[in-house]
């Protein structure tokens, strides 16, 4: 029951920060919005669910991939 209302506010907070992007306000800082939310998420992914995740070192360097490009987005204006 937790596990569930936790995926949909992660779905509803991932939504909120996908129109951020799109909105093109404050870029630096939703960057350092996803960089935290990104590796809270991977932290504890590792830490509590390592042995079910698929490819742990391939899911990091995936996500650290997706921050180089968040933080060239942030860092153009």
């Amino acid at each position: 029951r937790i596990g569930r209302i936790f995926l949909l506010a992660l779905g509803a907070v991932e939504v909120l920060i996908a129109v951020w992007v799109l909105s093109g306000q404050w870029p630096g800082t939703c960057a350092v919005a996803q960089t935290v939310l990104l590796i809270g998420l991977n932290a504890n992914g590792l830490l509590w669910a390592r042995q079910i995740i698929h490819d742990p070192a391939g899911m990091v360097v995936k996500n650290a991939a997706f921050l180089v490009l968040a933080w060239v987005v942030g860092a153009q204006r």
